[in-house]
């Protein structure tokens, strides 16, 4: 139970990434779990919140999670339910809202700017881009999928992308299969692939180690950045060069082509 209950503490570490954000809503709980005196406001914004807090750390929670089926990578999201952003501002309204004209436009500038400066500038992160389409996604994550498929008819395809694409090729369809996601890339996580290790850990990709990795998840295309430097030629290793789309080589494994081909064979 001890190592169940620590497993509750480091998924509401790697949740509240905020730590200023979480800390202002905290205060606004303590100060509602007092001041708060509507029944169905209460239920809402102090009891509700206080049950999910404590069934979230429960390590019996976490226990009937994993025994249901569900990956404990996602066991934080149980933290969406509870209304983080609602507490905070309403406290600051509650707190403020019933006095003087300038103490209510004192408390909002300065629970606006506690907000903000708490916060990070969303439009700074890797996985938001400029909108180039009606698809609202890289149109170098279009053009390559799409070129996948004019030369490959399976349902799904097992694909390795570049790091600039990897958080939008399955939005754009969800049939290409990828070893790892986005997920990868949050090292607050501290997760671990040995496909990512080798793809995206190092200066110099070591391109049989990387194959090596690829094949084991069955991943039969690797989209590699022109500007990556490998110890070898791709095609040296093993792989088969099939064009250039905007900076994206593309490699398609002859190994996994024939694996692939055997079990189709198999199936006929």
């Amino acid at each position: 139970m001890t190592e169940l209950f620590i497993e509750t503490l480091k998924a509401l570490k790697n949740y509240s990434g905020l730590k200023a954000l979480f800390a202002l809503s905290a205060i606004a709980f303590i100060y509602l779990f007092f001041k708060e005196k509507d029944g169905t406001k209460r239920i809402v914004l102090v009891i509700m919140p206080l049950v999910m807090g404590l069934l979230f750390i429960c390590p019996l929670t976490l226990k009937l999670y994993k025994l249901s089926g569900l990956d404990p990578d996602t066991y934080y999201r149980m933290l969406w339910i509870i209304p983080f952003g609602m507490l905070t501002v309403y406290a600051a309204v509650t707190l403020t809202g019933n006095r003087g004209m300038l103490i209510k436009i004192s408390g909002l500038l300065l629970s606006a700017a506690l907000i903000a400066v708490s916060g990070s500038y969303i439009y700074s992160s890797p996985i938001l881009y400029r909108s180039e389409n009606i698809y609202a996604l890289p149109q170098t994550t279009i053009n390559i999928v799409d070129y996948l498929r004019s030369i490959d008819d399976h349902e799904r395809i097992t694909v390795l992308p570049s790091s600039s694409i990897i958080t939008s090729i399955r939005q754009y369809d969800a049939n290409i299969l990828m070893p790892y996601g986005r997920d990868m890339f949050n090292m607050a996580l501290n997760y671990y692939h040995p496909v990512y290790e080798a793809f995206e850990k190092k200066e110099i990709i070591e391109m049989d180690e990387l194959i090596e990795a690829t094949r084991e998840y069955e991943v039969q295309y690797l989209i590699i950045y022109a500007t990556l430097l490998t110890d070898k030629d791709p095609e040296e290793a093993g792989l088969k060069y099939l064009t250039t789309i905007d900076d994206h080589r593309i490699y398609v494994d002859p190994v996994m082509t024939e694996r692939i081909n055997e079990i189709d064979r198999y199936y006929e």
